[in-house]
């Protein structure tokens, strides 16, 4: 009678299972193949999803994420174990196999429907540029040279403008002169263009081993398993306003990295805050600098404007001596992780349906072009 009943209660689990990977590869289909489907979940269902859950993990202080990813390692550690012990001949192993197997299974399942509700299907919502920019007509585009000098222009003589006002301490550094709120306050206020943008925020978190995204050159990250967002706690004070604003940006639907990207940018020089002002602007610096060097002529760089020094040191992703104490200490070169990293998030993205891969960050400079001479 009981072996029944565990059987039934099995078959019963293993429908549900299986019904959970239809209905989400269902609603992946729908956002790939029926046009405006992605719109209209992230508008109506997604802002929800991403509210009541972010919710729930603001409740603790640290990256319940980070904490879930630490807990996938180590039972992908117990499965080797387990497997290894499997082996020898008892029975209660059999049954611990078993019920090791049950439990991968249901986080995999988690795991493509958290990806899929807070991830995949926002790949396919209609671009910034098919949105608020669709009746713009600009007859050049990111290769000319001149437009984005100008752009350029107007970028570094506000961030020299703004380093002059910064706070420093006696050695020359920044000094944090900005909060939490202001950065939500920042994006709420540009949500009477991009409506997904109000409403609620939770508290962004660092990560605990900031040494390894250090290495991985990233300065966030979004985790829309527990939606939440993350940032790099060992990253220079100058780059944290405008990666806080970045990851919350995901939150609201906009997973596109040129497109938080760009509302980041927006949100920061838009803020009533000038460190989050000089973030914003900052952040942009080398992408612009990057796409100069690929289309601009030498005739045009000539008419680039000259970053101050101590802007100009501002830029860092980390102090020297942070990089240098993790890269002493590391098991792993930086080497090693940020090319990994680089061809996971090149491969994701491509995916996705981001046929640019990597240089999606990079083409946040085509959405500058618009807010600069759109208007």
């Amino acid at each position: 009678m009981l072996r029944k009943l565990i059987n039934h209660k099995f078959k019963k689990n293993t429908i549900i299972c299986i019904g959970i990977i239809i209905f989400i590869s269902v609603l992946n289909f729908m956002s790939v193949y029926i046009k405006g489907f992605a719109d209209i979940y992230r508008k109506y269902v997604f802002v929800h999803i991403s509210s009541v859950f972010s919710r729930i993990t603001n409740i603790y202080k640290y990256s319940v994420g980070e904490v879930m990813i630490t807990m996938c390692i180590v039972i992908v550690l117990i499965g080797l174990i387990i497997f290894i012990a499997g082996f020898m001949k008892y029975k209660w192993l059999k049954n611990l196999r078993r019920i090791y197997f049950r439990i991968v299974v249901y986080i995999l399942i988690f795991i493509y429907a958290t990806e899929t509700l807070n991830c995949f299907i926002l790949y396919h919502t209609t671009t910034i540029e098919n949105t608020l920019y669709k009746d713009i007509d600009l007859t050049s585009d990111i290769s000319d040279g001149e437009r984005l000098i100008n752009v350029y222009n107007e970028v570094v003589d506000n961030i020299n403008k703004l380093s002059a006002k910064m706070k420093r301490d006696s050695d020359g550094e920044l000094i944090k002169d900005y909060s939490y709120n202001e950065c939500k306050t920042a994006l709420r206020n540009i949500s009477d263009r991009f409506t997904c943008l109000s409403g609620y925020y939770p508290s962004p978190k660092e990560i605990y081993y900031s040494d390894i995204m250090t290495q991985q050159y990233l300065a966030g990250i979004y985790f829309p398993f527990s939606m939440e967002a993350n940032y790099n706690k060992l990253m220079y004070i100058s780059n944290m306003p405008s990666t806080i604003c970045h990851e919350l940006i995901h939150l609201k639907g906009y997973i596109r990295e040129n497109e938080a990207n760009y509302l980041s940018f927006v949100a920061c020089i838009e803020s009533d805050n000038e460190f989050i002002q000089y973030s914003g602007y900052l952040s942009v610096f080398y992408y612009l600098l990057d796409d100069i060097e690929t289309y601009a002529t030498e005739e045009e760089k000539a008419n680039m404007h000259k970053i101050d020094k101590r802007a100009y040191d501002d830029t860092i992703f980390v102090k020297e001596e942070v990089f240098n104490e993790i890269e002493e200490k590391s098991l792993v070169s930086t080497d090693t992780l940020s090319d990994a990293t680089d061809k996971f998030i090149d491969s994701s993205l491509k995916i996705n349906g981001v046929s640019s891969g990597m240089d999606n960050y990079n083409e946040v400079v085509q959405l500058l072009i618009f807010y600069y001479f759109g208007n």
